[in-house]
């Protein structure tokens, strides 16, 4: 026969509060969380109460008991994760953590559930979704189906999905207009086009490329002239010039 060593863990038997459930199905609104007892270092008959409508919002300094509510409420409502309620550990006597629950029924009447550490709480309690850091490992560090996930958490994975496919989109878009101004290197050069060319950029002025880009009679003109003169253009004569020139100035 085996003894149990003096100081040793005794195994806890598993009972339904330590089992999340879906409860009895019926809604189920807090309207209040009253009368804690021997709740960490909470003064006796501590509470707060809750707007059955809209958001509630806790807030408050370092150390105001904001954490202790939620333990209560996670403990009380069988939140996926949950730990025990300690007493104040300074107390003379410290006693087991208790508090008293206020919640409506189904014919929107407030109805009182007593909870106690240890205790199977009313299952009607299990209807309330408690959710905080430490449940949230379970949907994002576990792998596996969730039975439930709080209201807007799917909309930020889909969220996430839709700026991933924002993002590429703007990509495909950035590379399609990147400027490339390689086929107009034959163009820089001394002169307003190969100015404008050599700064080619997004704030490039459009209307100075326009008012460069005008062609007009005055260059038509220009243009007809330059034929003319090339094609009027003697050149042997100055080749031969050249070329006898050359032939005096080198030694044979």
């Amino acid at each position: 026969m085996l003894e149990q060593a003096e100081g040793a863990p005794s195994p806890v038997p598993l009972d339904a509060s330590h089992i999340p459930t879906l409860g009895d199905g019926q809604t189920t609104v807090l309207l209040e969380l009253r009368d804690l007892q021997h709740v960490n270092r909470f003064a006796p008959a501590s509470g707060m109460q809750f707007n059955p409508d809209g958001l509630n919002i806790v807030f408050g300094t370092n150390g105001a008991g904001k954490s202790g509510y939620s333990r209560v409420l996670k403990r009380a409502c069988r939140a996926r994760r949950s730990s025990p309620v300690l007493p104040d550990a300074y107390a003379d006597t410290p006693g087991t953590p208790s508090a008293t629950i206020v919640a409506l029924d189904e014919q929107g009447n407030p109805r009182l559930y007593e909870w106690q550490e240890g205790r199977d709480a009313d299952r009607r309690l299990a209807m309330v979704a408690v959710y905080d850091s430490h449940c949230s490992e379970d949907y994002i560090t576990d792998e596996g189906t969730c039975d439930y996930q709080p209201y807007g958490l799917p909309q930020l994975g889909e969220l996430t999905q839709g700026l991933t496919r924002l993002q590429s989109s703007i990509k495909q878009e950035r590379e399609a207009i990147r400027l490339d101004a390689s086929p107009f290197e034959s163009l820089k050069g001394a002169h307003p086009v190969g100015q404008i060319i050599e700064t080619l950029s997004a704030d490039t002025d459009l209307d100075q490329i326009r008012q460069l880009g005008v062609f007009n009679q005055e260059h038509e003109d220009r243009i007809i002239e330059i034929d003319q003169l090339l094609a009027n253009l003697d050149l042997e004569p100055q080749a031969r010039a050249k070329d006898g020139l050359a032939t005096l100035t080198c030694p044979q």
